[in-house]
């Protein structure tokens, strides 16, 4: 599963073309969720392609059913949709690029070298041979520990009490 906003190549729309042309079709198919409907019309055969999604019940279906939810940005400032896959028990293949790298660790995901496609298909089997409900506990445990929206505004909150104590005094 790939999930994006705007699909181009920085977010790793080729990628996954690229990926298209590996693996084994018989076991494993590729959906991208987030396409344009010319993107979709212009698909190779053996990937699925989805429009924008913008209800959170049906997009966390999506990536609720996936095996392995694959982020192949080039450019990322946070990973967003590394989390919200980890919130549905999915473990994230993703590149190391800006803090796409630190949503996950080492029982939730795998982490490949920014562009490394040979890379990430062995993370995205490695995934697929130790099966999903291996890694869906701690990705879930992750995602509430890490980024749930209450202890992430009280963690803000106490930051910036820090900071305006040290400069009062």
């Amino acid at each position: 599963l790939g999930v994006a906003a705007n699909w181009s190549e920085r977010k790793g729309l080729y990628d996954f073309i690229r990926l298209n042309r590996y693996i084994d079709k018989k076991d494993t198919a590729i959906m991208l969720v987030g396409l344009t409907k010319t993107q979709i019309r212009a698909l190779p055969e053996g990937i699925i392609g989805v429009g924008s999604v913008l209800d959170q019940n049906v997009l966390s279906k999506y990536f609720s059913a996936a095996d392995v939810f694959f982020n192949p940005t080039h450019q990322e400032a946070f990973g967003l949709t590394n989390i919200e896959a980890l919130s549905c028990g999915t473990p994230v293949v993703t590149y190391a690029t800006g803090g796409s790298s630190e949503t996950i660790s080492d029982r939730t995901g795998i982490v490949s070298r920014k562009g490394d496609l040979n890379l990430a298909i062995q993370a995205i089997m490695k995934i697929k041979s130790l099966g999903k409900e291996y890694y869906s506990r701690a990705c879930r445990d992750r995602a509430i520990k890490m980024f749930k929206e209450e202890n992430t505004y009280t963690k803000y909150v106490d930051l910036y009490q820090e900071i305006l104590m040290k400069h009062r005094g």
